[in-house]
């Protein structure tokens, strides 16, 4: 049987909790939701209500007949149907009516009822675009992996992070932290973790966040092992300034109970070329081998 993890944070660093009676049809929430959402779901999100609109349009004109429209090519009324589809999809889309004119009050008054649709729908998914296009990102990855490692004489928490974009991220400061979750209570104990440096002036290539395990450490001592006693999450945050947007961006992670590995280093993920030039491997910032 899989084990189940209780967890407070996501693996991305996203919060874990479900909650409950939030109204997720209030315009903020789906607004949020719109704006963060991945891309194939929000493309799917905004395709859905189009073809609905489209075809509820459609059966308010096939309901008043289609002998009410000219330019209408087919024969059939299969054909008929689909080329009163096609028509009101690019009046949703503000393209134009395809070459088809309805005819009488009543398709006049339903086409313009549409084109209010259509004008309102093309400035909420515009500014959707451009918020989702303008949202600013960390660019920073994590090792798979946080390793206990020998460290000055004792050992020390360590995980290694990397910038994957070109432009650099910078005035960076790193937030550790654990939270202990007691299966047998339902508590949770969330203590603060001191990094070696907690500060960066700027990410360029790949650096090493070191918490040593010392005697002031909340972990020191601590019973790594996996049992159903305790679980526990290693967690991180990241708050740092885009050297080309000049905004804030943040970056989360989380590692879990077994995602910690023991007696384990680093290996380099960093060379230097004949020109002098740094070059880091990203797909190496994970790599460690066993001591």
């Amino acid at each position: 049987m899989k084990k189940v993890y209780r967890t407070t944070i996501a693996k991305d660093g996203t919060t874990g909790a479900k909650r409950i009676g939030v109204n997720w049809l209030s315009i903020s929430e789906i607004y949020h939701a719109m704006v963060t959402m991945r891309w194939p779901k929000f493309f799917l999100m905004l395709l859905i209500p189009f073809f609905l609109l489209t075809f509820f349009f459609t059966l308010l004109n096939a309901i008043t007949g289609f002998e009410h429209f000219h330019g209408l090519t087919s024969t059939q009324s299969i054909g008929k149907f689909w080329e009163i589809f096609l028509f009101n999809a690019q009046t949703l889309t503000t393209v134009g009516g395809a070459g088809i004119t309805p005819v009488g009050f009543t398709n006049n008054v339903i086409l313009t009822i549409e084109s209010m649709f259509a004008m309102l729908g093309a400035a909420v998914i515009t500014g959707l675009l451009y918020v989702r296009f303008s949202r600013p990102s960390s660019g920073i990855i994590y090792s798979e992996k946080a390793l206990i490692s020998p460290y000055r004489g004792g050992k020390a928490l360590m995980f290694r992070i990397a910038n994957k974009k070109k432009n650099e991220v910078v005035e960076l400061h790193t937030a550790l932290f654990t939270i202990i979750n007691d299966l047998a209570t339902n508590k949770r104990d969330a203590k603060i973790l001191k990094v070696e440096r907690d500060y960066l002036p700027f990410l360029a290539h790949s650096f090493t966040v070191v918490h040593p395990l010392t005697e002031e450490s909340p972990l020191f001592n601590f019973d790594w092992s996996d049992n159903d006693k305790t679980q526990y999450e290693i967690g991180v945050w990241f708050n740092a300034i885009d050297r080309v947007t000049g905004q804030n961006v943040f970056s989360g992670h989380t590692y879990f109970m077994h995602d910690i590995i023991h007696g384990a280093k680093f290996t380099s993920c960093m060379e230097v070329d004949e020109n002098g030039l740094f070059l880091i491997h990203l797909d190496k910032v994970g790599n460690y081998e066993m001591i």
